[in-house]
């Protein structure tokens, strides 16, 4: 993603802050703090592959049926449930934790980029 993406983007994150059902953010970050907080090649699958990486982790609410199904269909499998993580508006929530690994980073077959074994990305709202 890049900046000429945000506008849209942060209109549809507005949306999901409104539901309480995609993020434990309260307020719209800017585009500077967003980017900042994202490693900028692993927006996409392909593009951590392309960088080593060999496990995606993402933590969702599980009653964001949207983002659990793009998930799912982008490769990832559900591996566990936090159970009470944290509060969001005085309530207690559950994060589902999804996982992808890669079919070509950090296997026998495949090598990482500069020989090593691959690195893990965890990113949770």
């Amino acid at each position: 993603m890049e900046s000429g993406h945000w506008e849209e983007v942060r209109r549809i994150y507005g949306e999901g802050l409104e539901t309480g059902l995609a993020t434990f953010e309260s307020e719209l970050p800017e585009w500077v703090h967003w980017d900042q907080e994202h490693l900028p090649f692993a927006r996409l699958v392909a593009e951590s592959e392309a960088n080593g990486i060999w496990t995606l982790q993402a933590g969702i609410f599980p009653e964001n049926l949207a983002s659990v199904s793009l998930h799912v269909r982008a490769g990832f499998r559900e591996v566990g449930r936090r159970e009470r993580i944290a509060r969001l508006r005085g309530i207690w929530r559950d994060v589902l934790l999804l996982e992808r690994r890669s079919e070509r980073v950090g296997t026998d077959e495949g090598e990482a980029v500069g020989g090593g074994e691959g690195h893990l990305l965890t990113a949770c709202d």
